[in-house]
């Protein structure tokens, strides 16, 4: 994968031309994509496109990576953010790697420490896809609306990608 489109940020005009169109994506959302956008190139260009783990350096697959986690109100910002390789990522959060970011240029709360996870942090989809449906359940009942459930998976399947 090239990552050339995270080289040199893009207008916020230049962005939108790639949404997708669909009455149901609001522009609340497009900013968030855009905002998240914005932070994925800064952290890409400090980290110089490489994965941070001291032990890696890889440049195939990355992904941004929230310190503090966003589950756990993480915020996505420069300073919480760091770039792994796919593997690492996913090795990490099944508890199966410590991270240590060795970088100087990373803040000072990141280079230098360790961070691991104590329980895998994998999604349980089966529980996922019940909760969905409950949800969609109660929007039917409490606020008389009805969200297909493909909607409702283009919906959340557009919310993992802009959190990658």
């Amino acid at each position: 994968m090239t990552y050339d489109v995270f080289r040199k940020i893009m207008s916020k005009e230049a962005f939108l031309s790639f949404k997708p169109d669909r009455s149901d994506i609001t522009l609340a959302i497009i900013d968030m994509a855009y905002n998240k956008y914005v932070v994925k190139c800064k952290v890409f260009q400090r980290d110089d496109f490489t994965c941070q783990h001291s032990n890696c350096k890889s440049e195939k697959e990355l992904t941004m990576h929230h310190v503090k986690l966003q589950k756990n109100g993480g915020k996505n910002t420069v300073r919480n953010c760091v770039t792994l390789c796919d593997k690492c990522h996913k090795a990490y959060h099944e508890s199966k790697l410590i991270l240590v970011f060795d970088n100087p240029a990373l803040p000072s709360h990141i280079h230098g420490h360790m961070f691991k996870v104590s329980e895998n942090d994998s999604v349980n989809w089966k529980k996922l896809k019940k909760e969905l449906k409950k949800f969609r359940r109660g929007l039917r009942g409490e606020c008389n609306y009805h969200l297909s459930e493909e909607t409702l998976i283009i919906l959340f399947e557009y919310l993992r990608k802009i959190q990658e």
